[in-house]
């Protein structure tokens, strides 16, 4: 048989179909190049496009979103500058904004982990929104009254009152009840509040007291303004501490601030309020 006459078997495209799929399960990604001959590469490529994968320029990939989830299943918690780690085939700005992706639809959550934008499964326990506004206040307080204290020469504080600090912080992490509501649709919860802690020997209620019966409800500063709110319209009067340093810092906080830096730490029913 004169050379040249043999006729070359044509390449086995399921064969070659398959091997993709193993490889794309392994690894989550292979080159166009590798997928077999030129001749039937496009027909492969178009195969696995039917089949769901993703196909870039140089890559055929499992897409970058099962890519992401799969890993979130696992438990694993990635942040942002390591996407690479975790996904195979993708440049890393396709990467992130299939993470970020993920986040808009709810299917994860992006944490900062020190310095470092974190995605994270969308079951894991977070703080977010007003929580997270309520529980800043909190650290930015205690962080204002140590550096306070700090930058007297000779100066301390209580313990209990830094741990009462914390435990606001806390009690915010976990509730989560802070709300950006008109402050006067609170104002009949705060003058039952005042009502519910007055002492009746004084007739008077110590508004550190009215805002802790309502911390399962308002947070901290929403308390304070509804205080503010039904004193300007009369419904009840708001006096300040008459004697100096009886309150925690803890307490202080709790209080509005009234005239010259004083705090408004009784409050009293009026006529109007009946």
């Amino acid at each position: 048989m004169p050379k040249g006459s043999r006729s070359k078997s044509a390449p086995d495209t399921v064969a070659l179909l398959s091997a993709a799929v193993a490889t794309l399960d392994r690894d989550k990604a292979v080159a166009r190049s590798s997928l077999g001959p030129p001749a039937v590469r496009d027909g492969l490529v178009e195969s696995l496009r039917r089949r769901g994968y993703e196909v870039g320029p140089k890559f055929v990939r499992v897409p970058i979103a099962a890519q992401l989830e799969e890993a979130l299943r696992e438990g694993n918690f990635i942040a942002l500058k390591t996407l690479g780690v975790h996904v195979r085939g993708a440049a890393a700005a396709e990467a992130r904004e299939a993470a970020l992706l993920l986040v808009e639809k709810g299917q994860a959550h992006l944490v900062l982990r020190t310095h470092s934008e974190t995605l994270v499964p969308a079951r894991t326990d977070i703080v977010s929104g007003k929580a997270l506004t309520a529980a800043a206040a909190r650290a930015t307080d205690l962080a204002k009254y140590l550096q306070k204290a700090a930058r007297k020469k000779g100066t301390s504080v209580l313990r209990s009152d830094v741990r009462e600090l914390l435990e606001g912080a806390l009690h915010d992490l976990q509730h989560g009840r802070a709300r950006a509501v008109d402050p006067g649709l609170k104002v009949p919860r705060i003058l039952r509040a005042v009502e519910k802690a007055r002492d009746a020997t004084l007739g008077l209620s110590f508004v550190p007291k009215v805002v802790a019966l309502l911390a399962d409800e308002l947070d901290r500063d929403a308390a304070k303004a509804a205080l503010l709110e039904a004193a300007s319209r009369g419904l009840l009067e708001l006096r300040p501490e008459g004697g100096l340093g009886r309150l925690s810092e803890a307490e202080r906080l709790a209080c509005p601030e009234g005239p010259q830096g004083t705090r408004l730490s009784w409050a009293r029913l009026t006529e109007e309020s009946a």
